[in-house]
């Protein structure tokens, strides 16, 4: 869906690293990175990966957006993980990081 709105997209598995996708952030200047749970099971490891990419100066401009079951169930619980935003769907994603990369705020 982001490619058909006309953004360049790199998919980079489930189980990367985190030290590995901060480096494909940083290599691929990404603007946005989205980060999918599917159980709540998980959200220590979205937090922690969160938490890399903040940590990393060259990434300060990325806004990260995260979605999937838990965020749905808890829609503000994207403030707390560090997120810079959640979407219940691909259009909303969509929607939320153009936005995000317009403005530069939180949605």
């Amino acid at each position: 869906f982001f490619e058909m709105d006309g953004w360049n997209t790199f998919y980079l598995g489930s189980n990367m690293p985190n030290r590995d996708v901060v480096e494909t952030v940083i290599r691929r200047r990404a603007q946005v990175l989205g980060i999918s749970a599917t159980m709540t099971f998980h959200l220590r490891s979205v937090a922690e990966l969160i938490e890399s990419v903040r940590n990393h100066p060259e990434c300060r401009g990325v806004k990260i957006l995260v979605g999937g079951y838990p965020f749905q169930v808890a829609p503000e619980l994207w403030r707390g993980m560090g997120a810079d935003g959640s979407a219940p769907n691909a259009q909303a994603a969509i929607t939320l990081a153009n936005h995000l990369i317009a403005e530069g705020g939180q949605g």
